[in-house]
């Protein structure tokens, strides 16, 4: 991935990479920084803790943070949003607000359905508040991170809308599912059976 990135970037220019903003603490993030050459690390607070705790040799960020936190790059000014834990810990949006444009990695799914485990997320009900901070920013244009092309508000509304309209079903579910019952004629080794008849 490092390698990749590393291409992309010498299409658009010749300079070094001077930040890499974390945006959580997720596998792929840790030691990205040492591998781009990135003069300095940003994550926040708890992304950096849970870091260190998982990889003891990567590279510790240079800057953390743990409320909204006001970047300059190239003089471009980012605004780094937590959202708490979501898809991992530590887990922030980075808005670029004189551009109206907002990077939401590992939240944001524009045209899919999160159903697997809400796109691997640690914290399911961090995505709805993290989707709640993101709607309340005044953006026009969202980066997913997981999708070829950017997306909009409507996109990111009909993500939330999509997931409460799950959840209820989901707990509807559970109140009016007789499980036990369900499964009662279906031999315990027999677990597909047994989903098939919950189901």
């Amino acid at each position: 991935l490092a390698e990749g990135l590393q291409t992309a970037l010498r299409r658009v220019t010749t300079k070094p990479v001077s930040h890499l903003v974390l945006t959580s603490a997720s596998a792929e993030r840790g030691g990205a920084g040492d591998r781009l050459g990135a003069a300095s690390l940003v994550a926040h607070r708890a992304a950096a803790v849970a870091l260190a705790q998982r990889n003891r040799e990567a590279r510790a960020p240079d800057v953390t943070f743990d409320n909204v936190f006001d970047l300059e790059v190239g003089g471009v000014r980012l605004r780094l949003h937590p959202v708490g834990t979501a898809r991992d810990v530590g887990q922030i949006l980075v808005e670029v607000p004189d551009r109206g444009v907002v990077f939401a990695s590992d939240l944001v799914f524009p045209g899919s359905a999160t159903v697997r485990f809400l796109g691997y997320a640690r914290e399911p009900a961090g995505v709805f508040a993290a989707l709640d901070t993101l709607l309340a920013l005044p953006f026009e244009t969202v980066i997913a991170g997981h999708a070829s092309e950017p997306s909009d508000r409507a996109d990111v509304q009909l993500q939330r809308d999509y997931l409460a309209a799950l959840e209820a079903a989901a707990t509807q579910a559970i109140a009016t599912v007789d499980a036990d019952g369900a499964e009662a004629s279906v031999p315990f080794a027999n677990q597909w059976a047994r989903s098939k008849a919950y189901v």
